[in-house]
């Protein structure tokens, strides 16, 4: 239970609210909270709940009356308006690339991946032109990028289509390694994984029942904890608890964070200091699960127990990733207690 574990609790806990807004009729806060659970692993029935859930949410936001107005409202849309706007879209490319140009500029969404997914064969000039679509499709990207390739006549679209999948080259080599679950999940930019399917099946069960007398999941309370940690990385109290919780169990990493929360205090004998380092050596690769991958673990420093500072390099330890890909995973929950 570490920072390999981060992302996978933000989604549970999530999920499980997402449950209890359904249950109370609030598909809008349902939707606020599937989408956070897909962003932090990506997985595919996350994304059909997403796509029920926002049309029913969206029905109650007025109806796009012509191409102009929709476009205006491209600007300034959340989550369920976003839902509304994808139901109809322009037909013209000179409005419709812009303005899904900036609700990209929302984040990672599923539903922005399978539109453009469906537009690939349409407009491939446009969206080969159109970086804030491409770098957004996620699990859509790599796949449309060699749609794109393979489709291609103009030499220069070629030679820029090129460019991008050598781009994504580094990505591309992580995603095939056969990591361990936890690691896998923030990294299938190119792939989906199934990291939290049985909680994710259960919701859909949950959904679509609408009865409020299916059982909510009951989590543990590590998992409550570890997504506290992950909002709030600056606090210091939920992280006691979690190492208190973590030794009750006989968990080494409740030790280390324990020892270094004494060392922020100034409290850490010289026997202590020796105990974390010792602790450290032999678990560190093993907290930090698929990280442990892309970080260079030698210049990996621990704060209050957990990952703080770090840099990210390519899989042989020589190169660093490309600037987009490094900033595509230090925004992850996974890596939500660097500093």
């Amino acid at each position: 239970m570490s920072n390999a574990k981060l992302a996978q609790a933000v989604a549970q806990v999530n999920l499980r609210r997402a449950h209890a807004a359904v249950c109370a009729g609030d598909d809008e806060a349902a939707l606020a909270r599937l989408l956070t659970a897909w962003v932090a692993v990506r997985d595919r029935a996350i994304a059909d709940q997403i796509d029920i859930v926002s049309h029913r949410a969206a029905q109650r936001r007025p109806p796009v009356t012509d191409e102009a107005s929709w476009f205006a409202r491209t600007r300034d849309a959340d989550c369920v308006e976003l839902g509304r706007l994808l139901e109809k879209l322009p037909r013209r490319a000179s409005l419709l690339v812009p303005g899904l140009e900036a609700l990209c500029e929302r984040g990672p969404d599923p539903r922005l991946a399978s539109v453009a997914m469906r537009l690939r064969a349409q407009l491939p000039h446009e969206l080969t032109r159109s970086l804030a679509m491409l770098r957004h499709l996620d699990p859509a990207y790599h796949e449309t990028t060699l749609a794109l390739r393979a489709a291609a006549s103009d030499p220069i679209e070629r030679s820029s289509l090129d460019a991008m999948l050598a781009d994504q080259q580094a990505l591309a080599q992580v995603c095939a390694l056969r990591l361990d679950p936890d690691g896998a999940a923030w990294l299938a930019m190119l792939d989906v994984t199934n990291v939290v399917s049985k909680p994710a099946r259960s919701f859909a069960a949950a959904q679509n029942r609408r009865r409020l007398a299916l059982a909510t999941p009951r989590l543990d309370p590590g998992v409550e904890l570890l997504a506290r940690i992950a909002v709030t990385p600056s606090e210091r109290r939920q992280r006691k608890v979690y190492a208190d919780l973590l030794q009750q169990r006989g968990d080494p990493h409740g030790e280390f964070i324990a020892l270094q929360l004494r060392d922020e205090q100034g409290e850490l004998d010289r026997t202590g200091g020796q105990r974390v380092e010792v602790l450290r050596h032999q678990h560190e690769r093993e907290w930090m699960g698929g990280l442990a991958a892309v970080l260079d673990l030698e210049r990996l420093e621990f704060v209050a127990g957990f990952a703080a500072r770090g840099e990210f390099v390519a899989l042989d330890g020589t190169q660093m990733l490309g600037a987009r890909e490094a900033v595509w995973l230090e925004t992850h929950p996974g890596v939500s207690t660097f500093v």
